[in-house]
Formats: structure tokens, sequence, C-alpha cells
């Protein structure tokens, strides 16, 4: 087996007014120029085509695109593309014959990469994993046929878990949550920023497996969000950051390096920071690929 992780990640959000089909496949192109692929733009601008199409037609908002280049550890040379579309709706999608009159998204993109289909809290994620030139298809989370889903029963019927890719190539089932830890740091780049703390809020999603925990009954076998939370309070009460993402990402640093933890989604606001706005903020998500080299770690008081 193949293990993969992430090497390099770009998302956005797409919105129905603004071509969005046309816009993914210009941002996929222009993302693969930029990372000296474009070798992959034609078999990848297609791939995408349908899955947003798919999404819109069928989906719910709101739809996301993210482009992610995967890799093999042991030879540290990137082998190939996953693209991951998100959407609101629940329901699987579904490979259909087609006609004349079109559905043959889902099968075109089938023949191009190995498609999965991955439920979420709030809608699903359909991935679709392109291989570059010249390398082999890396063995992921993948449809026993092309158009089921890898989350489906033997009968084919979607679970309900949401599932999370470590960087390891291992699946995570489960989230820990952690809502509206309520901090204060100087943050800002105004002298009067500068000058008092303000109020930062941060959410929490934390990808790990909590079956070992959840069969025995036994903090010992949990991930401690204890420890992980005490830390992150004692790093942010005695910072000074000028941006709330260099906050957001030592946050998920801490959490990652320091505690362990394969997966973190940060979701950090400063209240009252912009005129009209309830808060400003950034929401990021990393994993241990994300920290091989040094971060700025803002400044301690």
């Amino acid at each position: 087996m193949v293990l993969v992780t992430i090497s390099r990640r770009r998302e956005w959000r797409l919105s129905e007014g603004s071509m969005p089909v046309r816009r993914a496949r210009r941002l996929t192109e222009q993302t693969l120029t930029w990372w000296q692929l474009p070798e992959v733009g034609e078999h990848a601008g297609l791939v995408v085509s349908e899955l947003v199409t798919n999404a819109f037609r069928h989906g719910a908002p709101p739809v996301e695109l993210a482009l992610s280049l995967v890799l093999d550890p042991t030879r540290v040379t990137e082998v190939a593309l996953q693209v991951d579309v998100r959407d609101g709706a629940s329901t699987m999608p579904v490979c259909r014959q087609g006609s004349e009159a079109g559905g043959f998204g889902l099968t075109v993109a089938s023949r191009l990469a190995e498609l999965s289909y991955h439920p979420r809290r709030i809608g699903k994620v359909v991935r679709a994993v392109v291989p570059l030139a010249g390398s082999e298809r890396p063995h992921l989370v993948q449809p026993t046929s092309p158009c089921r889903s890898a989350a489906d029963g033997p009968h084919g019927n979607a679970q309900a878990s949401p599932l999370i890719d470590s960087p390891e190539g291992k699946t995570y089932v489960d989230l820990i949550e952690i809502e509206a830890l309520r901090l204060r740091c100087i943050i800002g780049c105004d002298e009067e920023e500068r000058r008092d703390r303000s109020d930062v809020v941060i959410h929490l999603e934390i990808g790990t497996d909590v079956r070992p925990a959840a069969q025995s009954d036994d903090l010992a076998d949990a991930w401690n969000y204890r420890t992980g939370v005490k830390a992150i309070i004692s790093h942010v009460e005695r910072s000074q950051y000028r941006t709330v993402e260099a906050l957001a990402t030592e946050v998920a640093r801490i959490l990652v390096v320091d505690h362990r933890a394969p997966y973190v989604r940060v979701r950090l606001h400063k209240p009252g920071a912009l005129r009209f706005a309830d808060a400003v903020g950034a929401v990021i998500e990393r994993t241990t690929a994300d920290f091989s080299g040094p971060l700025n770690g803002g400044d301690l008081s």
C-alpha cells in the first residue's frame, strides 16, 4: 500500500452567480501552472468541471473546491492531485447511464480519476484522485466500483460518520469539538490595538480516532483535550500577534505538533474588529504535513 500525505493545498468557496464551473476550471489550471504541473491540467480540469457541475445541480450550498498534491512519504515524491468538492447536501452522488441530455458527468470523471464519497457532519465531500504523469496510482480510500461511496455499507447505504484523512493515509471517523474558547491577547497592527489586549474567540475541531476510548470508557485511551486547551490558553494569553492568521496557525501547531492531533480545524474570530460586523476571523485546517518547517510563533509578553 502506498501511504500518502498532503504536500500542497489550495481551496475556494464557489458561488452560483459567478459562473462557478468556469471559475473552478480556471482556478485549477492556474494552480497547476503555479505548481509546475500544466500537463495534468486537461484531465484535472475536466474532473473538476464534472464534480462542480454535479454539486450545483444535485447538491446544496455552500460549494467548496480544494486542490491538494499528495505524495509518497517513502520517496518524498508527489504522485497525485486530490480534488475535493464539498457541498451542503447529505445525499450521496449516483452514477447514471446518461442520455442525449447529459448525465455522464460522474462516469466520465471515474474514467480519469479514482472517486470516493465522504459524508461530513454537514453535507459531503466528493473526492477524485488524479495520478500525475509517470506515477503509479496511489492506494487511497476508494469505491469498489467507480460510482459507489467509500462510506457505503454492504448494501450501499451511506453511513453518517464524517471521514478525515490523516497525513499517514489513515482514515479518522470522529471529531472532538471545542466551542467558543474566549481568551484575550494583544492582536492587531494599530498602536491602540498594540497597547491593550483584545478578545479572541476560538472554535476547534480535532480529528482523531475515538474508538479505543469508546470501547474501554477510559480517559487513558482518549486524546487529551484538557492538556491541549491548557497549552493554548497559556500561549494565547501571553502572546502578541499582528494577524488572526498567524495566531490561528500557532494554535493549530500547538495541537498538531505538541499534542499529536492528526488533524485540526481552527476557527478564530476577533470580535469588534470591523465596523458593522460582529467579528473578523480566519478558518484554517492543518495536519502534521503543514509543520515541517519553522513558524513565526509571535511574541510572548
